[in-house]
C-alpha cells in the first residue's frame, strides 16, 4: 500500500473519530441544557402555583374583611338607627307628657276661674237680694214707726203731734234717703258684677 493512500486514510478516521465525540459531546450539552429547562420550568410552575395559591388565599382574606366590614358597617347602622328612633320616640313621650300636663293645668285653671266667676255671681245675687229685701224691710219698718209716731202722736196734745209730724217726715226723709244710698249700692254691685264677667 503505497504511504500516501495511508495517511489519508488514518487522517479520515481521526476526523470521524472527534465528530463523533463532538456529537456526543453536542447531544450531552442538549439533554442538560434540556433537563436545565425543563427544571426551571417545573420552578416556575411552583412559583406560579404558589404565587396564584397565595394570590387566592389574599383575595379570600380580602373578601373575609370586606365582609367584616360590611357587617360591622350593617350593625353599627342599625345600632344608629335604633337609637335615633329611641330618641325620637323619648323626645315624643315627653312632648306628649308636657301637653298633657299643659292641658291639665289649663283645664283646672278653667275650673278655678269658673268656680271663682260662678261664687262671684253667687255673692253678686245674693247682695243684690240682700238690698232688695232690706229696702222692703226698711220701709215696712220705717211705715210701722212712722204708723206708731202718728198714733203716739194723736194720743198727745196738738204740739206733739206736730213734733211728732216732723220727726216722722225726717225719718221718712232719712229712710228714703238710706233706700236711694242701698239703691246706689246695689246698682255699683250690678255694674261691678258686669264688668269682672267680662
Amino acid at each position: 500500500m503505497p504511504k500516501t493512500a495511508t495517511t489519508k486514510s488514518t487522517t479520515q478516521g481521526a476526523r470521524a473519530a472527534r465528530t463523533r465525540a463532538e456529537v456526543q459531546e453536542e447531544f450531552a450539552q442538549i439533554e442538560h441544557a434540556v433537563a436545565d429547562f425543563r427544571t426551571r420550568q417545573h420552578q416556575l410552575e411552583s412559583e406560579l402555583s404558589a404565587s396564584v395559591a397565595a394570590r387566592a388565599e389574599q383575595e379570600r382574606e380580602i373578601a373575609k374583611q370586606r365582609a367584616r366590614e360590611e357587617e360591622e358597617y350593617e350593625y353599627k347602622k342599625a345600632q344608629q338607627r335604633k337609637k335615633a328612633q329611641d330618641d325620637f320616640g323619648e323626645k315624643m313621650q315627653k312632648l306628649t307628657k308636657q301637653n298633657q300636663e299643659r292641658q291639665a293645668a289649663l283645664e283646672k285653671g278653667w275650673q278655678e276661674r269658673e268656680a271663682e266667676i260662678k261664687s262671684r255671681e253667687d255673692e253678686h245675687a245674693a247682695l243684690g237680694a240682700a238690698v232688695e229685701q232690706f229696702s222692703a224691710r226698711l220701709k215696712n219698718e220705717v211705715d210701722a214707726a212712722v204708723k206708731t209716731a202718728v198714733d203716739d202722736a194723736r194720743a198727745q196734745h196738738g204740739v206733739q203731734l206736730q213734733l211728732a209730724t216732723k220727726e216722722s217726715e225726717s225719718e221718712r226723709k232719712l229712710a228714703a234717703l238710706q233706700i236711694k244710698t242701698l239703691e246706689e249700692v246695689r246698682q255699683i254691685a250690678r255694674d261691678q258684677a258686669k264688668r269682672e264677667s267680662r
